[in-house]
């Protein structure tokens, strides 16, 4: 039930404001968690502002080449993605991948399925510019 998880996370990241400084990535990972709730309800507005606000807590607070960025920019491309905004899906598409090849083998699984999702919806952002 999306609703209750909304509900469930709202307290979580009430608690966790009150409790951490604001640059704590746990923080982050609550924006993140708001985030996937509401792309999987088609509210793509209020998805990427809680993407936006975990990318930048997170940016704050960990190392540039963290999984858990790329993660973040994974998610903001899916969300460009479904609004049809491919350019700006490919460009966070290439930046988990850049991440991605820095920390783990690029033999492994996400990265291979982040490359052919890049090589399939490129041309399609070709044709949406002509």
């Amino acid at each position: 039930n999306y609703a209750s998880a909304l509900e469930y996370y709202q307290q979580a990241l009430n608690f966790r404001q009150q409790h951490l400084s604001i640059d704590q990535s746990d923080l982050g990972v609550s924006h993140h968690n708001f985030a996937i709730i509401y792309a999987y309800l088609g509210r793509y507005d209020l998805a990427l502002e809680h993407y936006h606000m975990s990318l930048r807590v997170l940016q704050n607070t960990l190392p540039p080449l963290h999984l858990e960025i790329a993660v973040c920019y994974c998610g903001l491309g899916l969300v460009y993605e479904q609004k049809g905004q491919l350019e700006k899906a490919l460009s966070c598409y290439d930046k988990t991948v850049i991440i991605y090849r820095q920390v783990v083998s690029s033999t492994q699984p996400h990265v291979i399925q982040i490359e052919a999702h890049i090589k399939e919806i490129s041309p399609k952002q070709s044709n949406n510019i002509v």
